[in-house]
């Protein structure tokens, strides 16, 4: 399967990718990737460097790796989890309704994905400033968020690396409330997203629901 957005490459999107055979060296990058990095953005990075042997026709570095769309990065750790172990991973959470906690199972391989809507991964956006240009996240955008967990300003200053005019970083405070309505509407579209839930029922109280799912959780990746 393709990347769900991919790389723009010589005028045109790369969605396609390799991972090395799995080995002892390959293992030992996984296993240590939790020590080696401060924040679970730093971690992803760090295993998809050292697990593709190829990303859209090019060598693959930490650079490449964090270039990448958030939906795209998500995408690749749970293929490399399926790889690793193709069979379903129980997840738990709490019912919204009576509390008690409910298992389910979830493929890695099988989460089902919203590919990249049109203008991906950058498009020109019309506020109330003038026309602007938005890309979507990508994993140096994680990690750079993931830094400033405790900074109440850390969303403006994402908004600012996504969002330019004449080539200058555009200021979240310069938008109107429909600025910023139109730039997540365009966001959402253009991103490629995973499906972050499942319907539930509650074998407890029968409440049916719906149950967020990470990618990143580790009872759900393994890494």
């Amino acid at each position: 399967m393709p990347l769900p957005g991919g790389l723009p490459r010589d005028g045109r999107l790369r969605r396609d990718y390799r991972f090395h055979p799995l080995t002892g060296v390959q293992e030992r990058v996984l296993a240590d990737s939790g020590s080696l990095t401060e924040y679970l953005p730093q971690q992803v990075t760090a295993v998809l460097a050292g697990s593709l042997a190829e990303l859209a026709g090019t060598e693959v570095d930490e650079g490449l790796v964090r270039s990448l769309s958030c939906g795209d990065r998500e995408y690749l750790v749970l293929q490399l989890a399926a790889l690793i172990d193709p069979a379903p991973r129980w997840v738990t959470s709490g019912c919204g309704g009576c509390g008690e906690l409910i298992q389910f199972q979830v493929s890695p391989r099988t989460v089902p994905f919203k590919p990249a809507g049109e203008g991906y991964p950058e498009a020109a956006v019309d506020l109330s400033i003038g026309e602007a240009g938005l890309r979507v996240p990508c994993g140096a955008d994680e990690e750079f968020i993931a830094a400033r967990e405790s900074d109440t300003g850390a969303e403006k200053s994402l908004l600012s690396r996504l969002l330019t005019s004449a080539g200058e970083p555009v200021a979240a405070e310069c938008l109107s409330r429909a600025d910023l309505e139109l730039v997540d509407r365009l966001l959402d579209r253009m991103s490629p997203q995973a499906g972050l839930s499942a319907g539930v029922d509650c074998p407890h109280c029968g409440l049916g629901q719906e149950m967020r799912i990470d990618p990143y959780d580790l009872s759900l990746i393994h890494i």
